[in-house]
């Protein structure tokens, strides 16, 4: 039993008139329900028992709906903590500008974080659901090392899981930033000209959502170099039980470089004074930050 937009009621004002309704539901973006009075002045001359007959996530967000609905473990356990941040290497700096990823050498080390993401909205959320849970996943090339440590003459693909992460149907709406502070890569280096970034919605299904996009590699395989250059790709493929896939993104290495702060139509996220650049899978909007140590040659 839940109100799906509890916080965003006054109580004390909006607490006399209640709607009920239940699971199941009638249709799958609306259901029946009755409204319900707590003062004793209305129990006498007020609306109890009245039927609503189209009770959808609006009505709900404006007039406290009280849902009568089963939940799994999983629904009621509490938010995890927030995860905190690796600690970067001491001398790393955090790049506040736009640069030609090329001339960020091999030997040098990226460490890119996602600090906050948002919804935008809160379409990916059942009727009258208390929680949207969002799972990421990072899909990128793994070149293959041979026996003697040296670099072989192919590349696999490699899965990164995230945390699961959980917005309230008025967070959604009201497009709150939440901290996560994702580990994007320890080390965002050449050979992974571009990354997948998977999004998928945690539900209490029977059923597995897959999804396969590709990754570019950078990297020469004759001279045993990384390149800025694409040189190949490799297949990415993601399964997660219980879920639904949403959308993927790739994120080349070149074009996150090139727009790490300043608008390119999402707008901007400020953070430690710096105006970043908002990008987006699907419904979910993220910005990186990106902490850059320049190791000497």
């Amino acid at each position: 039993m839940h109100i799906p937009y509890e916080e965003k009621f006054d109580w004390e004002s909006d607490g006399n008139i209640i709607t009920m309704t239940y699971d199941p539901i009638v249709r799958e973006d609306w259901n029946e329900g009755f409204v319900y009075t707590t003062t004793a002045n209305a129990r006498i001359s007020g609306p109890n028992g009245q039927v609503i007959s189209m009770v959808d996530d609006d009505y709900s967000f404006g007039n406290p709906t009280f849902v009568i609905t089963y939940f799994s473990e999983d629904d009621i356990m509490s938010t995890p903590p927030i995860p905190t941040l690796p600690t970067p290497v001491a001398n790393a700096v955090i790049l506040n500008y736009n640069l030609n990823h090329s001339t960020i050498s091999q030997s040098d080390l990226l460490f890119s974080t996602v600090p906050e993401i948002r919804l935008t909205n809160d379409d990916y959320a059942a009727l009258f659901g208390r929680f949207i849970k969002v799972r990421m996943f990072r899909g990128s090339n793994n070149l293959k090392v041979n026996f003697d440590g040296t670099i072989g003459s192919s590349a696999d693909a490699a899965t990164f899981r995230f945390n699961e992460v959980r917005f309230s149907k008025d967070e959604a709406k009201a497009l709150a930033w939440k901290t996560v502070n994702f580990q994007f890569d320890p080390d965002w280096d050449m050979s992974e000209n571009s990354q997948q970034l998977f999004l998928f919605t945690d539900h209490n299904l029977r059923t597995s959502a897959k999804a396969k996009f590709s990754a570019k590699v950078g990297f020469d395989f004759i001279t045993k170099k990384p390149k800025a250059e694409v040189t190949g790709s490799v297949d990415v493929e993601v399964e997660l039980r219980g879920s639904t896939f949403r959308s993927n993104s790739e994120l080349s290495r070149k074009s996150v470089m090139a727009h790490i702060v300043g608008s390119t139509g999402l707008g901007t996220r400020t953070s430690n004074g710096n105006a970043y650049n908002i990008k987006a899978v699907g419904l979910v909007q993220f910005y990186f930050e990106h902490y850059f140590t320049d190791i000497p040659d």
